[in-house]
């Protein structure tokens, strides 16, 4: 027997074993750990393709042509041309939808994996759909003035702003994904203006340059009682000396009662222009947060735990604290980019 042979015989033996392994009741991920113990790297996606491959066709060999399970390619070039345009002519659509109309249209049936496949070779991706700015002309000549006055602030001068902000947590947030070749070519009708997660924390968040500042648990709705009590606690958590202050026009940021505390306590702030989100580091922060939160195993329970979970990541997470000086360093960056677009929404 020669190598290609022996190589062969090793490659149908160890798909074999995979197969056993998870008609024994073993996981995709026991299985992968029990077979890299024995000196095997073999990943749980690769062990599922597998394992799928024998309980849709019986075997576990490729067929010598190259196709799998002895069968035809399932689209052929004219099928193939036919799913790209369907794709730009119904960008939102899901892969099962697309799979139910083949069915229905050329009785093909067709894989999800085969179709996902077939439109990334002809260039397609699935983007989450983006979040777009409400903006009126009005927003965009304000956000237009407030960068032409700021288009000569150094960064020493970035570097004392504390940015602030408030936002709402959950375990599981909802992304919807369109089908495009480029994110530039996504539709504006199709775009999210805003999207929620389900409700669960809403917390207060508070960085500057040097990393996390404060971070809190809110209750209830926020008038200025309550947001007074916040500034109470950042003033406390804050060791930067001189700062100027960062917050949106929220009304309880925009009371009397807020503003006379914030005069009393010689609070400077930086004039902030509305409907901004994307000039502000903390909302890139934000975003970080919740995927790494997203990424966690053990699931919290209870809202405590989501808190806790929230907090120890904001303040001990690498990524947040690199992430954070890079959103400092882009200020000036953003500020030239939001007046080449005249106030329009930056790609920040």
């Amino acid at each position: 027997m020669d190598q290609t042979d022996q190589a062969k015989n090793n490659k149908y033996f160890l798909k074999g074993i995979i197969v056993a392994l998870i008609e024994e009741g073993n996981s995709l991920r026991e299985a992968s750990e029990k077979l890299d113990k024995f000196g095997f790297s073999v990943s749980k996606d690769k062990c599922q393709r597998i394992y799928r491959r024998w309980k849709d066709h019986g075997c576990i060999d490729d067929d010598p042509q190259g196709n799998r399970g002895g069968h035809n390619k399932s689209l052929q070039k004219q099928d193939e041309a036919n799913l790209c345009t369907f794709a730009e002519m119904n960008p939102s659509i899901g892969l099962q939808k697309i799979k139910n109309n083949l069915l229905e249209s050329c009785n093909k049936n067709v894989s999800q994996s085969t179709l996902r496949t077939t439109l990334k070779n002809h260039g397609f991706k699935p983007f989450v759909i983006p979040h777009i700015l409400p903006l009126t002309q009005t927003h965009k000549l304000n956000r237009l003035d407030w960068g032409l006055k700021r288009q000569d602030y150094k960064s020493n001068y970035w570097s004392k702003v504390v940015f602030t902000d408030e936002c709402i947590l959950s375990k599981s947030c909802f992304r919807r994904f369109i089908w495009s070749k480029d994110k530039q070519s996504i539709p504006k009708d199709l775009c999210i203006e805003k999207n929620k997660w389900s409700l669960r924390i809403h917390v207060y968040g508070a960085i500057s340059r040097d990393g996390p500042v404060s971070f809190q648990l809110l209750q209830g709705t926020i008038d200025s009682i309550a947001y007074i009590e916040v500034l109470k606690q950042f003033k406390k958590d804050c060791t930067k000396s001189p700062f100027i202050y960062q917050q949106d026009g929220a009304r309880a940021h925009q009371s009397k009662a807020t503003s006379e505390w914030l005069e009393e306590n010689q609070f400077k702030l930086l004039d902030w222009p509305s409907h901004s989100p994307d000039l502000s580091p903390i909302e890139n922060i934000w975003a970080i947060l919740k995927d790494l939160i997203f990424m966690q195993e053990n699931e919290p329970t209870n809202k405590n735990e989501l808190f806790d979970l929230a907090k120890r990541i904001f303040f001990e997470s690498e990524e947040i604290q690199s992430a954070i000086q890079e959103c400092y360093d882009s200020i000036p960056q953003r500020i030239q980019d939001l007046i080449e677009r005249e106030g329009d929404e930056t790609d920040y």
